[in-house]
C-alpha cells in the first residue's frame, strides 16, 4: 500500500509541476486576488486531472496490460481489415471484368498476379 501511495504522491507532484510551469509566468502587476484566483484554478485543474487518471488506472501494471491487449487487437484488426479489403477489390475487379469485356484481359492479369502471391 505504501508503494502505491508513494507512486500516487509522485504522480501528483509531476502533475502539479507541469500545471504550474505554464502559469507561473504572471504579469508584474498581479494583485493578491489575481494570484489567489490563478492558484485556485491550478488546484482545480490538478484535482480534475488526478481524478480522471486515478478513476481509470489504478496501477501501472493495469495500464501496461490494457495497452498490450489494445495493441494485439489493433494488429489483428488491421490484418483482418486488409485481407477483407483486398478480397473485395479482387471480387469487384472480377465483376467488372465480366461486365466490361474490353477490360477483362487487364483485370484477369491483376487477379492472376494477386492469386500467385
Amino acid at each position: 500500500m505504501s508503494q502505491k501511495y508513494n507512486a500516487s504522491q509522485d504522480q501528483r507532484a509531476r502533475t502539479q509541476k507541469a500545471l504550474l510551469s505554464n502559469d507561473e509566468q504572471s504579469p508584474p502587476h498581479d494583485t493578491a486576488f489575481d494570484k489567489l484566483k490563478r492558484d485556485n484554478e491550478n488546484g482545480s485543474r490538478q484535482a480534475i486531472l488526478e481524478d480522471l487518471f486515478y478513476d481509470f488506472h489504478r496501477s501501472r501494471v493495469e495500464v501496461y496490460k490494457m495497452n498490450f491487449i489494445r495493441g494485439v487487437f489493433f494488429g489483428l484488426g488491421s490484418v483482418l481489415g486488409g485481407t477483407i479489403l483486398v478480397a473485395l477489390t479482387v471480387w469487384v475487379l472480377n465483376a467488372i471484368g465480366v461486365l466490361v469485356p474490353s477490360l477483362a484481359g487487364f483485370i484477369d492479369s491483376i487477379v492472376r498476379l494477386m492469386s500467385t502471391r
